[in-house]
């Protein structure tokens, strides 16, 4: 019972330089493990309670054990959006940032989400994209040379309506309510 114990701490030790970085290391992958079960007992409040405890000490997270505290963190922001908060567009900004933070480590460091976890992260973030943008495309999907390119809008020339000297260009000003060159 005893010996997975002692080699996983003889494993995490060798990979440390101290006995110091081998407790911490020990004491946030259990923090970040115990907010992951309380997302998946539906206890939204509480796992977020404990990211947000967890968050300024994610440097000492491994890359994949990141990608999976940023997953979480979004899923936790997104559903608390929806049970709790009402779909408050604050808890959406979060889940937003953080699942965009997941999709980017986990393209970087593969492995550190399982298969269903990425489908939910893009269906997710395909959501989040849509509600704040109208629209779901990513920048991976559309090419530069494909990209719409917008028009400037037209210079407002003399006679234009305007409500300020702003409305005008440079060598106009607003009188009367039309642009009027200086």
């Amino acid at each position: 019972m005893h010996r997975p114990f002692v080699s996983a701490f003889l494993l995490c030790g060798l990979l440390l330089q101290s006995p110091l970085q081998l407790v911490a290391c020990q004491t946030y992958r259990d923090d970040l493990i115990r907010a992951q079960r309380y997302y998946e007992d539906n206890q939204y409040a509480h796992a977020l309670a404990l990211f947000r405890a967890l968050e300024r000490d994610t440097d000492s997270l491994s890359s994949l054990e990141h990608a999976r505290y940023a997953y979480f963190r979004g899923m936790t922001d997104y559903r608390l959006a929806r049970v709790e908060g009402g779909n408050d567009e604050r808890f959406d900004r979060y889940a937003r940032y953080w699942l965009g933070l997941a999709s980017s480590i986990e393209k970087e460091n593969p492995g550190g989400l399982q298969e269903h976890e990425k489908k939910r992260l893009a269906e997710t973030l395909n959501d989040l994209n849509t509600k704040a943008y109208g629209t779901a495309a990513t920048f991976d999907e559309v090419e530069p040379s494909e990209a719409p390119v917008a028009a400037p809008p037209a210079a407002p020339t003399t006679g234009d309506k305007c409500k300020s000297s702003n409305d005008c260009p440079d060598d106009h000003i607003c009188q009367d309510g039309a642009c009027m060159q200086l």
